[in-house]
């Protein structure tokens, strides 16, 4: 099993146990809330309340029904018209209640169960804009009453603002009514000024009054008229019993879906991956995986909505809808994107899981194709992690037998200009070439391009050209080919390279210009391939310590001249004097 089922299985029980504790009393505190503790009676205890409840509605239906007697007996009297238009109101009010009570009588007794099944009038025609309306009135109703107190203080605050402009009048009427009584004016004009001194001094008294009231009741919606520790309590305790449950309990059902989802997805993928080979196992991993997440995000969804329509929270009921509806339209354009990473997820796109493929012109194995696409070269170091939506353009292959790639660290390679080079790292991103006891560094890709030979990898050849004289003509066939080699021989076990030798070829190659020359081929182990060129300088050592013992002549280049008609006249020239 791989590492996905180890981390999923190995930390679950703790983690389980743990969210299980926590969630159950949770949950038992709400439905205990909820029912009011319903759930704690016995059947004959309910069956004794429904009783006493149907006995208080007949006693109701009998007060009105002697209600409506009194009022029959009052219009035999002598009464006025508006007594009368009174009295009729209130008959014609009694049986409406009369008949609700009936009803609520009916459904008590009947365990309240739903009537309309009975009923023979056509259903209703669908109208969309009144099933919307219903649908979004709890929401509307929800956010009126969270913006309640807000509002409310926003129109207190107008209120005390048109008081003020109201006072600030008054006090200029005062001051004006003030100075015209201290200008000693006569007697009739004074005493008319007092009077309206006396009912503006009343008018700011009621504007006073009123300003006070407000601020009180601005104080009030803000608890300024509590402690600070009373508010914080008050409000902690209305949000943890109320809205604050609701969501804790939406969040621990979710937590529960998700981790019985991961639990049944670690259960299933050692049921169906037992004795499948790699690649078939990865194929069905995935496919679990992603089966078991897309379940557990609808049970997930569908659990938060159930506690919140247990819970009667209509306003979260509302908004967990609008998001999902939100997340589902968003989704719709989304969905041919999906539907191809789910076809390359479950290997039926244009790369799979443990094949070939080419990504910035190097091979890579597709080695991981989750939500994020893993390739690496298993003789490089590093891996890429691309994402999914990232490989379009990709094409993989089954390759098994080919060769990942031509060298790895510690070999030797022979460039194309024949330089000899020692690979000290390679990576999916460059390779370091030690050449001639400084470091190169290539790019991965153009490497590949450059055409090396690998000398360290099984065996590899060294060829040499070495020619004697014409003057041993006479054994260049049997004798000369026999003493070469031996002279070979002889220098490779004194350097060390005759344990490296695989074969050793030399034959009679050609009658050259001035030479009898052989050609002399040495396949060598890999293991030798930092003496290169020593092999080389070996073969040629052993060839002339070979004559040497001989006595054999080594030709050099020489120039022939050719003497023809021209150079006789030259000779027939006079001296000059």
């Amino acid at each position: 099993m791989n590492h996905l089922t180890d981390a999923t299985t190995k930390p679950f029980g703790p983690v389980f146990l743990l969210s299980l504790a926590l969630w159950l009393p949770c949950a038992g505190v709400a439905f205990a809330q909820e029912s009011n503790g319903a759930d704690l009676l016995s059947a004959e205890d309910e069956t004794a309340q429904v009783i006493a409840r149907l006995t208080e509605i007949r006693a109701l239906a009998a007060e009105k029904r002697a209600e409506a007697e009194s009022l029959r007996k009052q219009l035999k009297s002598k009464l006025d018209d508006e007594e009368r238009q009174v009295i009729d109101k209130q008959l014609a009010e009694i049986p409406n209640t009369l008949q609700k009570l009936n009803t609520s009588f009916e459904q008590l007794a009947i365990g309240g169960i739903d009537l309309n099944a009975l009923s023979d009038a056509p259903p209703a025609e669908f109208n969309w804009r009144q099933e919307l309306e219903q649908v979004t009135r709890p929401l509307l109703a929800g956010l009126r009453d969270l913006t309640e107190k807000p509002r409310r203080i926003e129109q207190l605050r107008s209120e005390l603002q048109r008081e003020q402009g109201k006072l600030r009048v008054i006090d200029k009427a005062l001051n004006n009514l003030s100075e015209l009584l201290a200008s000693a004016p006569p007697e009739a004009v004074k005493e008319r000024v007092n009077l309206l001194l006396g009912e503006w001094r009343q008018r700011h008294s009621d504007v006073s009054a009123r300003m006070e009231i407000i601020n009180v009741q601005i104080a009030s919606l803000r608890g300024e008229n509590l402690s600070a520790w009373e508010s914080i309590k008050r409000s902690s305790s209305e949000f943890f019993q109320g809205r604050g449950l609701t969501l804790l309990l939406a969040l621990s059902s979710a937590i529960l879906v998700w981790m019985l989802g991961r639990l049944i997805y670690s259960l299933l993928l050692r049921l169906y991956t037992r004795g499948k080979e790699d690649q078939e196992q990865t194929r069905w991993e995935r496919l679990l995986a992603y089966g078991v997440r897309f379940s557990s995000v609808v049970l997930i969804a569908f659990s938060i909505l159930a506690v919140f329509y247990l819970r009667g929270d209509l306003l979260m009921l509302a908004l967990a809808l609008l998001v999902l509806f939100a997340l589902l339209v968003g989704l719709r354009g989304a969905l041919p994107k999906y539907i191809d990473e789910i076809r390359l997820l479950l290997d039926l796109g244009a790369i799979r899981v443990g094949e070939r493929v080419i990504y910035n012109g190097v091979p890579m194995l597709v080695r991981r194709m989750h939500a994020y696409v893993t390739l690496d070269n298993p003789d490089l170091e590093g891996s890429i992690h691309l994402p999914i939506d990232q490989v379009d353009g990709l094409i993989s292959r089954c390759a098994p037998q080919e060769p990942w790639f031509p060298c790895r660290p510690g070999e030797y390679l022979l460039l194309e200009d024949g330089r000899l080079a020692l690979v000290k790292r390679q990576t999916v991103e460059f390779v370091d070439l030690r050449i001639a006891a400084s470091i190169q560094r290539v790019a991965t890709a153009d490497f590949l391009a450059m055409g090396v030979r690998n000398l360290s990898r099984k065996l590899f050849g060294v060829s040499v050209v070495f020619g004697i004289d014409y003057r041993h003509q006479a054994i260049c066939l049997d004798e000369a080919p026999v003493r070469l080699r031996e002279g070979i021989e002889r220098e490779f076990e004194r350097r060390g390279f005759q344990k490296h030798l695989f074969d050793l070829l030399l034959e009679f190659r050609e009658a050259g210009a001035n030479s009898l020359d052989y050609q002399i081929f040495a396949t060598m182990r890999g293991a030798a391939a930092e003496d290169y060129f020593g092999i080389a300088r070996a073969i040629q050592r052993g060839c002339v310590d070979a004559c040497n013992r001989q006595g054999w002549v080594i030709p050099f280049a020489q120039l022939t001249v050719h003497q023809g008609e021209g150079f006789g006249a030259l000779q027939r020239l006079p001296a000059e004097t």
